[in-house]
């Protein structure tokens, strides 16, 4: 194991993903793990053709928005007559600063 895989790791759970911070934590903890998101990307980058991230729904956390930023494409996915309207809408105006890379 490299010291950049072993520095990588630190933060990366069993199943391979980063933990983000929760929503009600200070602005200071996003941005610890917002850097540290961006730092992986940076390294995994190089080593991949593509890189997929499965990230919660938009509206109800912020972390999504945080990962989508750091995103070269972002796919959105709702359940046709499920997904409420109301929160594609939110959704939308959430988004809206990303819209050029929402496919």
């Amino acid at each position: 194991m490299t010291a950049d895989t072993m520095a990588l790791s630190e933060d990366v759970t069993m199943d391979g993903s980063m933990p983000t911070p929760h929503s009600t934590r200070s602005p200071i903890a996003h941005s610890k793990y917002d850097a540290a998101f961006a730092s992986l990307l940076e390294r995994l980058r190089p080593q991949y053709d593509m890189i997929l991230i499965d990230a919660a729904p938009v509206v109800p956390v912020i972390e999504p928005l945080l990962i989508a930023e750091h995103a070269d494409a972002i796919l959105v996915v709702a359940m046709a007559s499920r997904t409420p309207v109301m929160l594609m809408r939110r959704m939308r105006q959430l988004l809206e600063p990303l819209m050029p890379k929402v496919a």
